[in-house]
C-alpha cells in the first residue's frame, strides 16, 4: 500500500508540474487521484486574426505537456510544426473551429468530417476546455448533417476521446521530421438512435 501511495503522489506531482491540478483522496477505502469537474465556459468561432494565437496554443500544449508521454526528440519535432510555413495554414484557413473564450484551447474540423486539431495550453489543462470544445465540434458536425467524425489521436488525446464515445479504429506509426510517433485513428458515430 505504501508504494501505491507513493506512486499516486508521484503522478500528482508530475501532473501539477504541468498545470494539471489533481487531488489524492480516499474513495471506498482506496486512494484515487481526482480532478475538478469541468465548468461551462464561453467559446467563440475561430477567425483569421486568431492564426498566430492558435500556433502559440499548439506549441505550448505540446511543449508543456507532451514530455510526460513522449521523448524530448518527439516533443521538439512535434512542436516545431506550429512554426513551419505551410504545415497548419490550410487547416487554419479552410477549417471550421472554436476557441475557448479564455484563448487557451481550440478545436478545428478539417475537412468537415475530421477533427483535425484539439489543443489546450498546459496551464489550462484538465479544466474542461478540450471536453467542451469537443462537444461543440461534434454538435456542429451533426447540425451540418454529418453522421460520423474521424481523427488521428495522440497518446494525450486518446483517453479524452474514448471517454467521449470515440473508438479506436487502428493504431498507426507516422514520422514527423524523421522522428517516429504512434497515434490512433479514431471515429465516432454522431447520429442518435
Amino acid at each position: 500500500m505504501l508504494s501505491l501511495s507513493r506512486s499516486l503522489s508521484s503522478v500528482k506531482n508530475a501532473l501539477n508540474s504541468v498545470g494539471m491540478r489533481g487531488r489524492c483522496k480516499s474513495i471506498s477505502g482506496r486512494r484515487r487521484l481526482t480532478f475538478p469537474q469541468a465548468r461551462p465556459m464561453a467559446l467563440r468561432r475561430i477567425v483569421p486574426n486568431d492564426h498566430s494565437l492558435l500556433r502559440e496554443i499548439y506549441a505550448d500544449a505540446i511543449e508543456s505537456q507532451a514530455g510526460l508521454l513522449y521523448s524530448q526528440e518527439q516533443v521538439q519535432a512535434w512542436a516545431a510544426l506550429a512554426w513551419l510555413p505551410g504545415i497548419l495554414d490550410r487547416t487554419f484557413e479552410e477549417g471550421s473551429g472554436w476557441i475557448s473564450g479564455e484563448d487557451v484551447a481550440f478545436a478545428i474540423r478539417y475537412p468537415s468530417t475530421r477533427l483535425a486539431l484539439l489543443y489546450c495550453r498546459g496551464s489550462a489543462a484538465r479544466q474542461g476546455h478540450a471536453s467542451q470544445l469537443l462537444v461543440q465540434v461534434e454538435e456542429d458536425a451533426r447540425r451540418h448533417g454529418f453522421d460520423r467524425l474521424t481523427t488521428e489521436a495522440s497518446q494525450f488525446s486518446r483517453p479524452l476521446l474514448e471517454r467521449c464515445g470515440w473508438r479506436v479504429v487502428a493504431p498507426e506509426t507516422i514520422a514527423i521530421g524523421g522522428v517516429e510517433f504512434e497515434r490512433y485513428r479514431m471515429a465516432k458515430a454522431l447520429l442518435q438512435d
